[in-house]
């Protein structure tokens, strides 16, 4: 029976694709992990499968410098159009304006070092951030509250909303670490109250009892308790949290204030334990606005339970400092991206106003693509949608759209780049445009066609065989060029300012 069982199911690797009305039968091979690899041709990476993008689509790219002299060591990549402008200058002039710009800001020297280093010797390949907002506003809002940090009297936070891609903080571990190494700052940001994710996140350790959660993508939700993070956590009597700081990163063993943000409608009772010592406890008034307890210190444990829990709603933590740079991971499993035109407006302009923003980033599409479908338009419009949206909620915020990255399915020539993919990553920049906000390139920062199957392949691996999903050690190059692309626009921001106050005092 083993036998014949074995072969019924190798004769089914011969069996193509079959569609059948409307559904497509999924191809099995037995042995296609022992199979070696089918080699990709090397035109896939320049085929150009759609027509170009008309004018109106094309990135509006401000000029870099109006420069003294250009030379040819210097040059800033488009790496959607696989074309180079060449822009440059000279090194005395670029060293000047950074100097200014240090006096006139207050930089960290480490973030200079950082911004000259990125010039001689680049770490990565550079994925531009595009700016399709008018005079490129987005952008210029982003890095004039990032260049004046230190006189923030808050954090510089960004919110990182994605799915599955991103969940465990991955990616969003690494950005945040090295922000915070160049700008300041410590901790991890919000955490949930109950993640499916707790045991695999390594930024902290997280265990809960009596939580309930309830996301936008679960059924029967009360719309009116989502904000930015799309989901809510409802305690049973008793329920219990403990968060616990780890070693993983740098800036990752402690943070300094603690902020429990919840609805209390009725009369529950919170406790609180900082470092193991003795609860303390607060009893919040009774009201449907979002309220929060904030506690300060030197931070590396944290136990809270809830008593009285009929009417209480919570929201999440934030573990951070008072200044320097937090990023915040927002991931769900299996969201679209598209219920965020939903979020309560009232309540998200409270939430901004407790945790202000300067860059929320969206980061979705990988459980919308879908093999042999090549149109999104009905997904852009509704990204559109929410830009707006989010754009009432956060009117001073900059807001940025990342495509997908790259995934890769098995075919009859092996493991190759989802022929969905581009089409997605085509409507996702198109609906920045629309929206007159920030784009970036996910799927050329992996590398483009094919990188899923490389990442897959290193050692350690950068992705998991499931060809959709990267691994923590995957997240960190990633995360590298995201910096990279941050930190290039940082300087040309610096310096151009510094030559148009250079200008008006002549």
């Amino acid at each position: 029976m083993i036998i014949w069982l074995f072969v019924f199911l190798i004769s089914f690797s011969f069996i193509p694709e079959t569609k059948i009305l409307h559904i497509t039968t999924r191809k099995i091979d037995l042995l296609s992990d022992i199979r070696p690899d089918t080699k990709s041709d090397p035109a896939f990476e320049s085929e150009e499968v759609f027509p170009p993008l008309q004018a109106k689509y094309l990135p509006k790219i401000s000029p870099f410098l109006n420069v003294k002299e250009w030379t040819n060591e210097t040059f800033v990549q488009n790496t959607f159009f696989h074309t180079y402008a060449k822009r440059g200058f000279r090194m005395p002039d670029l060293n000047y304006y950074l100097d200014e710009a240090q006096k006139e800001y207050r930089l960290p020297e480490a973030v200079i070092g950082e911004l000259r280093e990125s010039i001689m010797r680049p770490k990565t390949h550079l994925v531009a951030f595009e700016d399709f907002s008018v005079d490129s506003s987005e952008s210029r809002m982003f890095y004039d509250r990032l260049a004046s940090v230190s006189r923030l009297g808050r954090p510089f936070r960004i919110a990182f909303l994605g799915d599955s891609f991103i969940e465990g903080d991955i990616m969003t571990a690494d950005i945040r670490d090295t922000l915070q190494s160049l700008f300041g700052g410590r901790g991890v940001g919000y955490v949930p109250l109950a993640s499916v994710t707790a045991g695999f996140r390594q930024t902290i350790r997280h265990q809960y009892q009596g939580w309930r959660s309830v996301s936008i993508v679960s059924g029967n939700p009360d719309w009116s308790k989502f904000a930015l993070a799309a989901q809510y956590f409802e305690p049973e009597e008793g329920a219990k949290v403990s968060y616990a700081t780890t070693n993983y990163r740098k800036h990752t063993s402690e943070f300094g204030r603690l902020r429990f943000f919840f609805i209390n409608e009725k009369n529950s009772e919170i406790h609180i334990a900082l470092n193991g010592r003795e609860a303390r406890v607060f009893t919040p008034d009774s009201a449907k606005w979002l309220q929060q307890v904030v506690l300060e210190g030197a931070i590396h444990r944290v136990d809270v339970s809830v008593d009285r829990t009929d009417g209480f709603t919570a929201l999440g933590f934030f573990m951070d400092d008072s200044i320097g740079v937090a990023v915040d991971n927002y991931s769900l499993r299996g969201f679209s991206g598209m219920g965020l035109s939903s979020l309560n407006r009232y309540l998200c302009m409270r939430y901004n106003k407790l945790v202000p923003y300067d860059m929320i980033i969206l980061q979705y599409g990988l459980n919308v693509a879908e093999k042999d479908v090549l149109s999104y338009g009905g997904y852009r419009e509704q990204m559109v949608k929410v830009v707006r949206h989010l754009k009432e909620c956060f009117p001073e915020t900059t807001v940025m759209l990342v495509s997908v990255g790259d995934r890769s399915i098995k075919s009859e020539n092996g493991l190759e780049t989802m022929n969905a993919i581009r089409p997605m990553v085509r409507a996702q920049k198109q609906a920045a445009e629309q929206s007159q906000v920030m784009f970036w390139n996910l799927y050329e920062a992996m590398g483009g066609a094919n990188s899923m199957v490389r990442y897959a392949q290193h050692i350690p691996p950068y992705a998991n065989k499931d060809y959709t999903h990267i691994t923590h050690a995957g997240g960190k190059p990633l995360s590298e060029v995201f910096v990279a692309a941050l930190m290039s626009g940082f300087r040309n921001f610096l310096i151009e300012q510094m030559k148009r106050v250079e200008e008006e005092s002549e």
